[in-house]
């Protein structure tokens, strides 16, 4: 689902651009830097959840972020923000 689900949407873009909340995120590996073509962390679906196997190297607004969103590799090649 595009930029999140429904629910997502309603609890997180309100506060979020209020910056009552703040958000990071997790692309940067050790062996690749931030080099999305490059990626090695997967995600791989099972039933309804994902699992996502990887080592980050750097999370932008890591210390001060409420929520992150983890970039990995899904299974039919293409990268997806979780």
């Amino acid at each position: 689902n595009s930029f999140g689900t429904d629910e997502q949407k309603a609890k997180y873009l309100g506060p979020m651009s209020r910056m009552e909340i703040r958000g990071a995120f997790a692309l940067t590996e050790p062996d690749h830097g931030s080099d999305s073509i490059a990626l090695e962390t997967t995600a791989v679906r099972d039933g309804d959840d994902w699992v996502i196997n990887g080592e980050k190297k750097w999370i932008g607004h890591g210390s001060v972020g409420h929520i992150t969103v983890v970039y990995a590799r899904m299974e039919d090649g293409k990268v997806g923000a979780f």
